[in-house]
């Protein structure tokens, strides 16, 4: 979204949107064809009005993570998954005595994950960032 050209009225609303704090906002207008003006008549203080009573959900942002784990690691390492909520995981064969573990995970866990896997395990775990 930008500013550029925009009457007063329709900058307005438009900083009004961006000084909410919400982001990733939809809108759908539909109706019969208003011009500038005839938008800035009928919608005028209505960005405010809507984000006020907006319902609000927070996302986290999530990365894709891998890694080459040894078969007699894989229970530890998927007791530690289970730690973390919200993982999604997959797995694969990899090479000889290894399973390539795959998972999406919060991107504010990925440490304590590592940390807490590397500290379970007899060997250091390389984290793969997919």
């Amino acid at each position: 979204m930008t500013m550029v050209n925009l009457p007063a009225p329709l900058a307005n609303q438009y900083t009004a949107i961006i000084s909410s704090g919400v982001d990733m906002i939809v809108v759908v207008v539909i109706g019969i064809k208003l011009g500038t003006g005839g938008l800035v008549r009928a919608y005028s203080g209505v960005a405010l009005e809507c984000l006020k009573g907006a319902e609000t959900h927070i996302v986290k942002p999530k990365v894709p993570i891998g890694m080459d784990v040894p078969f007699d690691l894989l229970g530890p390492i998927y007791h530690q998954h289970f730690h973390v909520e919200d993982i999604k995981q997959d797995y694969d064969t990899g090479r000889d005595g290894f399973v390539m573990l795959t998972f999406i995970v919060d991107y504010e866990k990925i440490v304590d994950l590592e940390n807490a896997i590397n500290s379970t395990c007899s060997r250091k775990i390389e984290f793969l960032k997919l």
